[in-house]
């Protein structure tokens, strides 16, 4: 009867150990956060931003417009200085029909001086008429060519008097980064959106855990407070330091991530739920291995 509980006992200490050791030593990551990328909305041309106020983490749609860029008046000068250029190509070429008509006027009368008469002592290397008529020629021909610049100068403005500013992706609103009224420059960043449908889950780990890991290796990810636990799929290990490539992310990794390796985990359970996939900034713990007591929490989910 003794041997048999010092047997029980035996068991119950080793059971239990196992337990927690097991629990201990497998690979899990207590620093794990759902992040998701980030798009950026930039202005299609210079101009005076229309942007009505919109609180953060608004939900906006693929395409949607947020706001309107205005040409400001710089832009029209061009124009301006081709109208201009037009009028003086004008003045110029009314000019030259009156020297024209006044050479036409001058030939027909009867003490006109024939040209190349041989009489009059007088040879001129250029029919007069003729430089007159090519001048005109090439007056005209200017002439058209600014009535073109400027009509493709006014249909560009057309176009650029007054833009809609779209939003490239469907996302929430993140940051703003340019206010309402504002005079930007094209190109210039306007607000950012958090995408969604790119939900993921960072984190970093210990290099003993880092050295066991590989890309397409399976995971698990629960979020702090749930019980529900997500399958995953280590997608990204990018070592220690990686800060830059955090650039392009919602949240950015903090001082004790960049002292470890850094994971990401594509978690398809986050993206396909409506109440998670707009989750960034929550935390959890990832497991990368199997725990002696995983039977138990399956059972209990």
């Amino acid at each position: 009867m003794r041997f048999g509980k010092l047997l029980l006992g035996s068991t119950i200490v080793v059971v239990s150990l196992w337990v927690i050791i097991g629990e201990q030593i497998s690979g899990v990551s207590s620093d794990a956060v759902v992040n998701a990328r980030l798009s950026t909305v930039r202005a299609t041309q210079a101009g005076t931003l229309d942007m009505p106020f919109r609180a953060f983490g608004s939900h906006i749609g693929a395409e949607e417009q947020i706001g309107t860029l205005s040409a400001t008046l710089p832009q029209m000068t061009r124009a301006d200085d081709l109208r201009m250029e037009r009028a003086f190509a004008a003045a110029d070429l009314q000019r030259l029909v009156t020297i024209r008509n006044a050479q036409k006027i001058s030939s027909a009368m009867p003490f006109a001086v024939a040209s190349n008469d041989p009489s009059t002592g007088l040879e001129l290397d250029e029919d007069p008429a003729s430089v007159a008529d090519a001048d005109m020629t090439r007056a005209e021909q200017r002439l058209a060519a600014l009535d073109q610049r400027i009509a493709t100068e006014t249909a560009r403005l057309g176009a650029q008097t007054s833009q809609p500013l779209n939003a490239p992706v469907e996302g929430v609103l993140w940051e703003v980064l340019a206010d309402h009224g504002e005079h930007v420059e094209r190109g210039q960043d306007i607000a950012k959106l958090m995408m969604c449908g790119s939900a993921l889950v960072t984190l970093s780990v210990p290099d003993n855990i880092y050295a066991r890991l590989s890309v397409g290796q399976s995971a698990r990810f629960r979020l702090n407070g749930s019980k529900t636990v997500l399958d995953g799929t280590i997608t990204r290990m990018a070592g220690s330091g990686a800060e830059t490539i955090y650039r392009n992310l919602v949240v950015a990794p903090s001082e004790k991530h960049l002292e470890r390796f850094d994971v990401a985990l594509l978690v398809p359970g986050l993206r396909n739920d409506p109440a998670l996939r707009c989750s960034a900034g929550q935390t959890g713990r990832v497991f990368f291995d199997s725990r002696p007591l995983d039977w138990v929490r399956s059972f209990l989910n």
